[in-house]
């Protein structure tokens, strides 16, 4: 089973939440979801999107972060430990979010991974509950030893304050893979498709018995 390592320095370590795998942290409201409702499956008996919400690892907050969106448009935080930093406004010229405010949110640990493997840096996969977006990121990490941070689109509306809890999910990291791919299109098999939709009918769970290949992340 591949490695991958989480390090951080002397001074946070064993002082600061150390990164985790995604499924030790699914939300409350997926635990308390009932899984089914008016005789109708609810999304948690949907297999690819647990899969998703369980990949990889969590990197959280390393302290609290206290924001402030003032009514004049000024962001400003303070907390302990190493703070956020602002992000240059050119950097987001001509993107769809250039008005954005963007935030570099803080990672201090930096991931190694096994040679031929990247990391996907992204907002925790189906969880909506963090006013704060980090930007996906894809970072060879087998050869680039440092700490990738965080710029982030901050949702807070202005006129409001926001905390940002120590140990809150702040990013999830999932090691990929690198491999070359080729592609192609065709038209679709009939008879392949048909026999799925057959069994789908014969068991709505066929996805999960059959298909499904649980990956674990330790």
């Amino acid at each position: 089973m591949p490695l991958i390592e989480f390090h951080t320095e002397a001074a946070f370590f064993g002082k600061i939440p150390e990164p985790f795998p995604a499924s030790r942290t699914v939300p409350d409201w997926l635990k308390e979801l009932p899984v089914e409702n008016e005789g109708v499956p609810t999304i948690k008996r949907c297999a690819p999107f647990l899969q998703a919400i369980t990949a990889g690892y969590i990197i959280p907050v390393p302290f609290d972060v206290h924001f402030k969106y003032l009514p004049d448009g000024e962001l400003v935080f303070h907390g302990e430990g190493t703070l956020p930093q602002r992000h240059q406004p050119s950097q987001q010229f001509g993107t769809p979010f250039a008005a954005a405010k963007i935030v570099k949110l803080i990672n201090p640990w930096l991931i190694k991974t096994p040679p031929g493997y990247s990391t996907l840096f992204i907002r925790p996969f189906n969880r909506f509950d963090c006013p704060f977006i980090p930007l996906t990121g894809l970072v060879e990490t087998d050869t680039f030893y440092e700490a990738v941070q965080l710029p982030s689109i901050c949702q807070i509306p202005p006129g409001s304050s926001y905390t940002l809890a120590r140990g809150t999910p702040l990013v999830q990291v999932v090691p990929i893979l690198r491999e070359s791919w080729n592609s192609t299109a065709k038209v679709v098999d009939d008879a392949e498709l048909e026999k799925t939709i057959q069994a789908f009918k014969a068991n709505p769970h066929e996805y999960k018995d059959v298909h499904w290949r649980k990956m674990e992340y330790g």
